[in-house]
């Protein structure tokens, strides 16, 4: 973990200056920070001390030898989340269909499609589907 400290400061023409030293005990690093008041300086500092803790563990666990810079490929979802998917958008589109019906939106041909759409959200919902509302 990198620690802090301040080993100079300037202020010029309006300007605020702060040179922050930052250690880990094995290394250092001299950072110049412009700043327009101390809850920007202690803000700026806490994230470039996690920057450097995060890198320096980074380095640590990075192997020497090949690296293959290719993403993994995303996992496909699997049907039962396609299902589930499917049946929020259907949900979703009844809800929208309902309130045009409402306000007196839509018109008396799409009827049929209405209830089409609610049989379809009836006989594919599921009491798992009930968590994610």
């Amino acid at each position: 973990m990198f620690t802090s400290s301040i080993i100079q400061k300037s202020f010029a023409e309006g300007n605020m200056q702060v040179v922050v030293q930052f250690t880990d005990g094995t290394d250092t690093i001299t950072k110049a920070f412009n700043i327009g008041s101390e809850g920007d300086l202690k803000g700026q500092v806490r994230r470039e001390a996690a920057r450097l803790t995060e890198l320096s563990a980074f380095s640590q666990s990075l192997p020497n030898g090949a690296y293959n810079p290719t993403d993994t490929p995303p996992t496909p979802p699997t049907q039962a989340e396609i299902d589930k998917q499917e049946w929020f958008r259907d949900f979703n589109r009844l809800e929208r269909v309902k309130k045009l019906q409402e306000l007196g939106g839509m018109p008396v041909s799409w009827d049929t499609y209405l209830t089409t759409l609610a049989t379809k959200v009836q006989t594919s919902a599921k009491k798992a589907y009930i968590a994610d509302m």
